[in-house]
């Protein structure tokens, strides 16, 4: 399916889901989320925090799907902005994680 298919159908899908279409959710999913799970790939590193993303940024679009409106660059803002958002907190908080050493036990 070319881009601007995918975008239409998408958008009508998204129209549906917000009018408690709840078969519409198939549709959203299969027609983004290869793509979303690509991005919080890239910014997370990891399979695991990857898929948890995707999960929540699904859960989002589910949530505001009734204040959607079709416009040019609408699918950005309405999927994959708070979707990177929630990557790059999962991204900071594993990296400060990672940066501050394992406290060792008091001796006894």
């Amino acid at each position: 399916m070319n881009d601007i298919k995918t975008k239409r159908a998408l958008d009508r899908a998204l129209i549906s889901l917000g009018s408690g279409d709840a078969d519409s959710l198939e549709a959203v999913y299969e027609l983004s989320a290869r793509r979303l799970y690509s991005v919080c790939y890239l910014i997370t590193g990891n399979r695991e925090d990857a898929e948890d993303a995707l999960h929540n940024a699904m859960l989002r679009i589910c949530r505001y799907a009734p204040d959607y409106k079709s416009q040019n660059g609408a699918w950005a803002s309405h999927s994959t902005l708070p979707m990177t958002e929630g990557c790059f907190g999962r991204w900071r908080s594993s990296r400060a994680n990672r940066l501050i050493p394992p406290q060792r036990p008091p001796s006894a």
